[in-house]
């Protein structure tokens, strides 16, 4: 069943080609053998498995690698796995438009992947599943302490502050003949709730709200200014504190906290 499987993924994706130069990479040291981890950050060389964006941000790019520590090069001619969102009021994964949203290289046949907006295999509420797949006809050798490169996705940003996991299960890893190199199983059966098992590597991501940004529209801006400015010297018995306008975090809404919101406008930090 698995080698017809595989057969049939090759075959549909033969028609999809794409080409991507991937950032340098350094294979995972703590998964032995052939492995596949998710990469919450594309831009920064290695394989980042936490990772903190800014709540202004619009949008992530996440990829999906493949590392050889087997001590000999590999044969890899086919790969596919579910990645598992388990918070989508955080991050969404964004349904491809074309070729805009999925890169891949240098797989020489084709890429993909498949954006859920909902979790149609009816999983828990709240949250989605994604596939990526890949296919090559032809044999594409990985070098043994290498990374392919990979197939991304991107994920939109809700704006919601939070911390959501990317966990990659039901993975298989084959050569160009679909002998099977890896599996990633799932410790539990779909759609419940999956858990990484064997050479599957999960992210986590988190989602900080900007410093200051005390209207939550994702912005510092005057708008915040005037908002702060309103609450000054904010300290009446009657009226507990309300923490959002206190930036600082002393227990009162002053000239520190304006000069605080004031600092950090137009920008997104934690602190």
């Amino acid at each position: 069943m698995r080698i017809i499987r595989l057969g049939v993924l090759v075959a549909g994706l033969a028609m999809v080609t794409m080409l991507w130069a991937a950032p340098a990479r350094t294979a995972r040291a703590d998964i032995p053998g052939v492995s596949f981890s998710i990469d919450c950050d594309v831009m920064t060389p290695g394989i980042q498995s936490t990772c903190a964006v800014p709540a202004a941000a619009m949008q992530i790019t996440v990829g999906y690698v493949i590392s050889n520590r087997s001590g000999a090069p590999v044969d890899i001619g086919v790969a596919s796995a579910f990645v598992y969102n388990a918070d989508s009021s955080i991050l969404m994964p964004m349904a491809p438009l074309g070729n805009d949203a999925v890169m891949g290289a240098p797989w020489n046949n084709s890429c993909m992947v498949n954006g859920l907006v909902a979790d149609i295999a009816g999983g828990p509420a709240g949250t989605t599943r994604s596939v990526a797949l890949c296919g090559d006809l032809s044999p594409h050798s990985l070098a043994d302490g290498s990374d392919t490169a990979e197939v991304t996705q991107r994920f939109a940003l809700t704006g919601k502050p939070g911390v959501t996991t990317l966990t990659p299960y039901d993975g298989v890893l084959a050569d160009s003949n679909t002998v099977l190199v890896a599996q990633c199983p799932s410790s539990t059966a779909a759609p419940a709730v999956p858990a990484p098992v064997g050479p599957c590597s999960p992210a986590t991501v988190s989602i900080f709200p900007c410093f200051g940004d005390v209207n939550a529209d994702r912005r510092v801006n005057v708008l915040d200014l005037m908002i702060v400015a309103k609450h000054q010297w904010q300290l009446v018995p009657s009226e507990p504190l309300n923490p959002t306008y206190d930036v600082n975090h002393d227990g009162a809404v002053n000239i520190i906290d304006l000069q605080s919101v004031a600092k950090h406008q137009s920008r997104c930090t934690q602190t």
